[in-house]
């Protein structure tokens, strides 16, 4: 009796929305890792798979991020460490837009909506676990769209340098993104 009621005393946790999100949070990254692990490479993959073979500045036809992130998941041989920075920075973007909500008390309702807009966006879930030139765009777009909320709401030397940094990375990840900083620019 003493042993079950130090036990429920020692195990007792308040079961809150924040929990919630991230256990669905732990639950949407364990199903990305098993997709990844268990699908094969598309034809794109095994040709970025290719560039982090050797790495550069640039190539003719691609920014070069995608073979960073392939290149720094390279540790593991198997189609897991091609996309293991997309299984990574899936809950990172999920992360940084919870964020960006700006919420000061959610409920269990709010948590549960997220995840299934999430979940019925197509990007996330092909970017999940799949290695694209859209991987790092999404994640770097969302980073800088939260460093940019920051700016504005105070601006500061800090806050300048890692917009910089985070621009630079969102070129290096797809072409594309110089249409996100102009609209940026223009509002």
């Amino acid at each position: 009796m003493f042993i079950h009621g130090w036990c429920m005393k020692s195990l007792h946790f308040k079961f809150t929305p924040k929990v919630l999100f991230f256990c669905l949070l732990g639950l949407w990254t364990l199903v990305k890792t098993c997709s990844a692990l268990f699908s094969e490479l598309i034809p794109d993959e095994a040709y970025y798979f290719l560039y982090a073979q050797h790495l550069d500045w640039g190539y003719f036809d691609h920014p070069p991020m995608v073979a960073l992130f392939i290149k720094i998941g390279s540790f593991i041989h198997n189609e897991l460490g091609v996309r293991l920075l997309a299984v990574i920075s899936q809950p990172i973007v999920l992360v940084v837009l919870w964020k960006m909500i700006d919420i000061k008390k959610y409920s269990f309702k709010d948590v549960f909506l997220f995840f299934g807009i999430a979940a019925s966006i197509t990007m996330f879930q092909v970017y999940g676990f799949i290695m694209t030139p859209d991987v790092p765009l999404l994640l770097f777009s969302s980073l800088f769209l939260l460093c940019y909320k920051k700016f504005l709401e105070k601006e500061s030397c800090k806050s300048v340098i890692l917009l910089g940094i985070i621009i630079s990375c969102l070129l290096y990840s797809k072409y594309q993104a110089i249409l996100l900083l102009l609209w940026v620019l223009i509002s």
